[in-house]
C-alpha cells in the first residue's frame, strides 16, 4: 500500500458534476425496508464504453453502485468503524461521489481525482472520527466492491484489481493527509489559545506582585507618617500650633491610604467585570463646576489659573464616576504644572457625544512613554512616586464603560492634553442633529 501521493501521476478533477443518483439493486424494492434502513432512488442509466463492457469492475462501479453503498453501510455499522448514525448523509455522499470518480477513472484509464478523498478526510476529522477509522473505511470499501462483484458473478481482471488497489491507496493517502492537516490546524489554534492563557496568567502574576509591592510600600509610608504624627502629638501636648500641623499630616496620610485602597478595589472590580454604572442625565456645566470646585484650593495655592469652556448640554453618564475621571485628570495636571501655569478644561458637542479636553502647561510626557500612560502601575521616568500608578488605568476603564474613548497628546516642554468622550443624553443628541 502506498502511503504518499505520486508526483508523476496526473490528477483530474471532475468539475461541474451533479450528485450521482444511487439506488438499491434493481431486483429489490426502492422504499424503506423492514430494518428501517434508508432506501436510495433508482440509479440512472449509465452508458458503458462498449470496448470495456465486459470488464467486471467497471460494471460493478457503474451498474451496482447502490449495492456497494448498501453493503458498505451495513459493514460500517457491524464493524463499528465510526458513528454512522451521526453522519450517515456525509458518509453516503462521500462514498457515492468517490465511486463515481473511480468508475470514470477506470473507464478513462487515469487515476481518480484526489479532491473527493481530501474532502472525505476533512469531514471525518471534523466529525470526530479517529485516524484508524478513516483508514479502515477504505479497507471496508474495497471488500464491499469485490463482494458485490462476486455476488453478481463478475470477475475483475488482474489489471482492474491492480488499478483498484492503487486508487484505494491513493485515496487513503489523500484522506490521511487532509485529516492530518485539519488536525494540525486545530492543534495550532489550541496552542495559540494555550499561549494566550499562559500570557494572561503571567500578567496576573505580575499584577499580583505589583499589588504586593504597593501594599508593602505605598501603604507603609502613610502608616509610618500616622504613627510618627501620633508620637509627636503626645510629645508636644502643650503646643497647639505643632499639634495642628501633626493633625494635618495625619489627615493627609489617612486620605492617601483611603485613595489607594479605593483604587485597588476599583481595579479588582474592573478585572471581575463588575464596574457598575448608575446612568442618568447630568448637566455638563454643573458637572464641570463641581469638578473645578474640588481642585480650586490646590490651584490657588500654586497660583495656577483654571480656565473652562463647556456647552449647556445633558450627558448620559454615571455622575460620580465621571467626577472621578475629571478629578483624576485635573489632579494630575495640578501635580505636574508649575506655579503660575494654566489648566484648561473644555468640552464641545460632536454628534452623539461630548468631547472633553484637559490641557495643562506642565513639562509634558516623553514620546516613548505615551503608549504606557494608561497601563497599571506605570510611573513615567524621572517622576517622583506620588501614587500607585492606577489612576489613569481606572480613568480609561470608566470612560470605556460609558462607551467612550480616551487619548493623550503631549511633548516635552509643551504640556499635556487628555481627551475623552461621553455620550449625550437623548434630548441633547436630538438638538445636535
Amino acid at each position: 500500500m502506498s502511503g504518499a501521493r505520486s508526483a508523476s501521476a496526473p490528477c483530474v478533477v471532475i468539475a461541474g458534476r451533479r450528485r450521482p443518483e444511487v439506488g438499491l439493486s434493481t431486483d429489490e424494492p426502492a422504499e424503506d425496508n423492514e430494518r428501517g434502513e434508508t432506501a436510495f432512488p433508482q440509479s440512472e442509466t449509465v452508458r458503458v464504453d462498449p470496448a470495456r463492457a465486459g470488464a467486471g469492475l467497471h460494471v460493478v462501479l457503474t451498474q451496482r453502485r447502490s449495492d456497494i453503498v448498501e453493503r458498505f453501510v451495513r459493514s460500517f455499522r457491524e464493524e463499528h468503524v465510526g458513528a454512522l448514525d451521526a453522519s450517515r448523509a456525509a458518509v453516503i455522499d462521500d462514498l457515492v461521489f468517490f465511486l463515481a470518480d473511480l468508475a470514470d477513472a477506470l473507464r478513462d484509464s487515469i487515476p481518480p481525482t484526489s479532491e473527493r478523498a481530501r474532502r472525505h478526510g476533512n469531514r471525518r476529522q471534523m466529525a470526530g472520527f479517529d485516524l484508524g477509522a478513516v483508514l479502515r473505511e477504505y479497507s471496508v470499501l474495497r471488500s464491499c466492491i469485490l463482494g458485490v462483484a462476486h455476488d453478481h458473478g463478475l470477475s475483475p481482471s488482474a489489471d482492474e484489481l491492480s488499478f483498484l488497489d492503487r486508487a484505494i491507496d491513493s485515496a487513503m493517502s489523500e484522506a490521511v493527509l487532509a485529516y492530518s492537516e485539519q488536525r494540525d490546524a486545530e492543534v495550532r489554534v489550541e496552542r495559540e489559545a494555550l499561549e494566550a492563557e499562559r500570557a494572561r496568567l503571567a500578567k496576573a502574576v505580575a499584577s499580583r506582585d505589583d499589588v504586593l509591592a504597593i501594599v508593602s510600600h505605598d501603604l507603609r509610608n502613610p502608616l509610618t507618617s500616622i504613627s510618627l504624627g501620633v508620637a509627636q502629638l503626645r510629645r508636644h501636648a502643650g503646643d497647639p500650633e505643632r499639634q495642628e500641623r501633626m493633625l494635618d499630616s495625619i489627615e493627609r496620610s489617612a486620605q492617601r491610604m483611603t485613595t489607594l485602597i479605593e483604587d485597588l478595589l476599583a481595579i479588582a472590580k474592573i478585572d471581575a467585570g463588575q464596574l457598575a454604572l448608575n446612568l442618568a442625565d447630568a448637566s455638563c456645566p454643573a458637572l464641570v463646576d463641581d469638578a473645578l470646585t474640588v481642585v480650586r484650593p490646590l490651584a490657588e495655592a500654586k497660583s495656577i489659573e483654571l480656565a473652562s469652556s463647556v456647552p449647556s448640554a445633558l450627558l448620559r453618564c454615571d455622575r460620580d464616576r465621571l467626577l472621578q475621571v475629571l478629578g483624576n485628570l485635573l489632579g494630575n495636571a495640578l501635580k505636574f504644572t508649575p506655579e503660575n501655569g494654566t489648566i484648561t478644561l473644555e468640552a464641545e458637542l460632536d454628534e452623539r457625544v461630548a468631547r472633553f479636553t484637559v490641557r495643562d502647561t506642565g513639562p509634558g510626557i516623553p514620546e516613548e512613554s505615551l503608549p504606557y500612560v494608561f497601563d497599571r502601575f506605570y510611573q513615567g521616568p524621572g517622576r517622583r512616586r506620588g501614587g500607585a500608578g492606577l489612576g489613569l488605568a481606572i480613568v480609561r476603564a470608566i470612560v470605556e464603560a460609558h462607551g467612550g474613548t480616551i487619548s493623550v497628546h503631549s511633548a516635552v516642554d509643551a504640556g499635556t492634553t487628555f481627551e475623552f468622550t461621553v455620550p449625550l443624553a437623548a434630548a441633547a443628541r436630538r438638538s445636535t442633529v
